[in-house]
C-alpha cells in the first residue's frame, strides 16, 4: 500500500466514523424513545453508539500502525471492516423494530 492509498484510506475511514456516528446516533436515539424497548435493548444500542464508528476510528489508527511496522497484514480490506459493521448493526436495528411491532 502506497502512503498515499494510506493517507486516502485514513482520511475515507474518518469521514465512515462520522457517517456511522450520525447513524447510529439518530436511529439508536429515535428507537430509544419507545417505551416498550428492554433495557438490556437500551444498553445495547447505547453500546453500539460507540463500537460501530470506533470501528471505523479503530481502522484509521491500525492503518498508519501496519505501515510503520511494515506488517505483511497490511491490505486495503481494513478499509471493509467499519462497512461489515455498518451492516451488522442496520440489521440489529431492524431486528429490534420488527420486535417492537
Amino acid at each position: 500500500m502506497s502512503v498515499l492509498s494510506l493517507l486516502g484510506s485514513i482520511f475515507l475511514q474518518l469521514m465512515l466514523a462520522y457517517a456511522l456516528f450520525m447513524l447510529v446516533a439518530f436511529s439508536a436515539c429515535g428507537l430509544a424513545s419507545n417505551p416498550r424497548l428492554a433495557p438490556w435493548q437500551r444498553t445495547l444500542l447505547d453500546r453500539c453508539m460507540l463500537l460501530v464508528p470506533g470501528s471505523a476510528a479503530g481502522v484509521a489508527v491500525l492503518l498508519p500502525v501496519l505501515h510503520v511496522i511494515d506488517s505483511r497484514y497490511l491490505s486495503v480490506w481494513w478499509n471493509a471492516l467499519p462497512l461489515a459493521v455498518g451492516a451488522l448493526y442496520l440489521l440489529l436495528l431492524t431486528g429490534l423494530i420488527r420486535s417492537l411491532r
